[in-house]
């Protein structure tokens, strides 16, 4: 892994965090962790997480419901 590519990890990971524990909009978790824009953010997220983050929202939410 490259120096480069622990930080896209990194900055996902604490994304991933902000995603799943608040009600910030992903375009504002976007911003908060550095990328460019919400596309930027959803392409990294999507090759780090393997899933887009609304999506990944969407099933921690409900697997907290369930």
């Amino acid at each position: 892994m490259t120096i480069q590519q622990f930080i896209i990890r990194s900055r996902i990971q604490a994304a991933i965090y902000e995603l799943t524990h608040s009600q910030r909009t992903i375009a504002e978790i976007a911003l908060m962790f550095g990328f460019s824009d919400q596309s930027a953010f959803t392409n990294q997220f999507r090759e780090v997480a393997g899933l887009p983050p609304r999506l990944y929202r969407q099933r921690y939410v409900s697997n907290l419901t369930s």
